[in-house]
């Protein structure tokens, strides 16, 4: 994922980040969260990277409150950059969560309605995964949901020619990261409690997985 930098009018950088993926995906992400999620949610986002996806979504529902968070300190400062910039009122300040830390859900000062990571899982090691799930059974309410969006691979598949180009460059660039499998994801979802709710279609042969909670 590439990012650039806003500038401010007088030229030195604000700390805004962008990535160009956010503004092609975050109106599907919108009209998904705005369908599977309370009114009122409690949403609680994992790896929000430059935070355009928090600010913008957020600002289309003034009525949820959205917690943001990235152990990437530059990522953090991003986010905070684009809550300043646009002024929305409903997202909280960037937490400084590492999803392969055991308590890390002690950090989040909520309990969510919905977990969110995009474009997380296939950037990150299967133990950072591991601990994503195991922490979302502890951390959501009853009946909560938590939502990943991405490509996947299905039944060890690639759904398009260019998810299985990106999948080997994944690789290439670390042996840790790659597509996940659905079945994989969810076989790993179980034991916490997490059930395999939604399959929903995404475009660029992206998909959500929505798992609900036991």
């Amino acid at each position: 994922m590439k990012h650039r930098t806003e500038g401010s009018p007088g030229g030195a950088p604000d700390y805004r980040l962008h990535a160009p993926a956010a503004a092609k995906n975050r109106d599907p992400i919108l009209k998904l969260i705005g369908r599977i999620a309370p009114a009122n949610a409690s949403i609680f986002e994992v790896g929000s990277g430059s935070g355009e996806h928090a600010v913008y979504i957020a600002g289309h529902l003034p009525q949820i409150v959205w917690q943001p968070s990235d152990p990437d300190p530059t990522m953090r400062a991003s986010i905070a950059g684009w809550i300043a910039h646009t002024r929305v009122a409903n997202v909280r300040p960037p937490l400084d969560i590492d999803c392969e830390s055991e308590d890390w859900c002690r950090l989040v000062p909520m309990v969510p309605d919905l977990i969110l990571a995009i474009n997380f899982t296939h950037i990150v090691s299967q133990s950072v995964l591991n601990g994503l799930l195991a922490g979302a059974g502890r951390l959501l309410r009853r009946d909560g949901l938590l939502a990943l969006y991405g490509p996947f691979r299905f039944n060890g598949d690639y759904t398009s020619n260019s998810n299985k180009s990106f999948d080997h460059m994944l690789f290439q660039q670390n042996r840790a990261w790659g597509l996940r499998d659905l079945n994989n994801i969810a076989a790993g979802a179980a034991p916490h409690g997490l059930e395999l709710q939604e399959i929903a279609a995404m475009p660029s042969h992206n998909h959500t997985l929505v798992l609900r909670r036991r």
